[in-house]
């Protein structure tokens, strides 16, 4: 009989956890990652899920398909419990496009934020 476990830690930045934690747990975890290593099924799964849901940043559309996905994943495995809950997410919400200019080899460059890529990409 083969399994695959899906497991999804959400701590928020910054959080810490205890070394006691951390112990208790590392050899569950250890195990969990070798079952899902030597297991092609959970590859397609990974497969799936980076394929439907792509850009999965916190609190966009793509992380409540991979969430929704991932539920879908855990009902088909037969999985007896699977539920979710509500959580408060922080999300990142682009600001207003910056320009600028930055030196480089002592000579300008000219830097335009591009909102279509969502990052600032050097022009000449």
């Amino acid at each position: 009989m083969s399994f695959v476990v899906l497991v999804f830690t959400i701590l928020p930045a910054g959080a810490q956890v205890s070394d006691v934690v951390v112990s208790r747990y590392k050899p569950i975890a250890r195990r969990l990652m070798e079952t899902g290593l030597r297991n092609p099924k959970a590859y397609g799964m990974l497969e799936r899920l980076t394929s439907e849901a792509p850009l999965r940043l916190s609190g966009s559309s793509d992380a409540a398909k991979a969430v929704e996905l991932t539920k879908r994943m855990m009902h088909d495995l037969k999985f007896d419990n699977v539920h979710l809950e509500l959580i408060k997410v922080p999300h990142w919400v682009r600001g207003p496009v910056e320009r600028g200019i930055r030196r480089e080899n002592g000579l300008p460059r000219r830097l335009t934020g591009d909102h279509r890529h969502g990052a600032a990409h050097p022009r000449i």
